[in-house]
């Protein structure tokens, strides 16, 4: 439409702000600079689109490595983390890592938006509960999760 605000389109123009980069994990202040990966969201990972962008580096970023520097700037909490993070969703950013054995390594990740970790988180949850259930019942009894089983469908499936 002529003279229309393309500010609000949901085409993705050059100069569109980007959001803030997320990598598909947990993290807490780490032992001096950086943050430490405290849990990495992955689901089945023998599905693509389960797999978190820490998982997919290589080699991957798992739980106990501290993430030192992002881009060549220094990591120095969990604060700074997420500055480095804004504007860079989709991009592949350069990740410094120490290794829990002493070795720093230089990873390329590429960011994901919220809601892709959003979906990331929750099917890291169902799969963990899935694997839970397997380990304590020795695989005896099944996992079965019903999205949006609300409590009407519940009375309605019983009914």
């Amino acid at each position: 439409m002529p003279g229309a605000n393309t500010s609000d389109s949901p085409i993705d123009f050059p100069d569109k702000q980007r959001g803030l980069g997320r990598l598909g994990g947990a993290f807490s202040d780490g032992d001096g600079d950086g943050v430490r990966v405290v849990e990495v969201y992955d689901g089945d990972i023998d599905l693509a689109e389960d797999r978190s962008p820490l998982s997919l580096a290589n080699p991957p970023i798992v739980p106990g490595d501290q993430i030192t520097q992002i881009n060549g700037a220094r990591v120095r909490n969990q604060s700074s983390f997420d500055e480095l993070l804004d504007g860079q969703e989709g991009q592949t950013l350069s990740i410094t890592v120490s290794k829990a054995d002493g070795r720093v390594l230089h990873n390329a990740v590429k960011t994901i938006s919220p809601t892709e970790e959003a979906f990331l988180r929750y099917r890291h949850w169902t799969f963990s509960n899935q694997e839970m259930v397997d380990k304590l019942s020795g695989r005896k009894v099944g996992y079965l999760h019903l999205a949006r089983f609300s409590h009407r469908a519940q009375a309605r499936a019983a009914s």
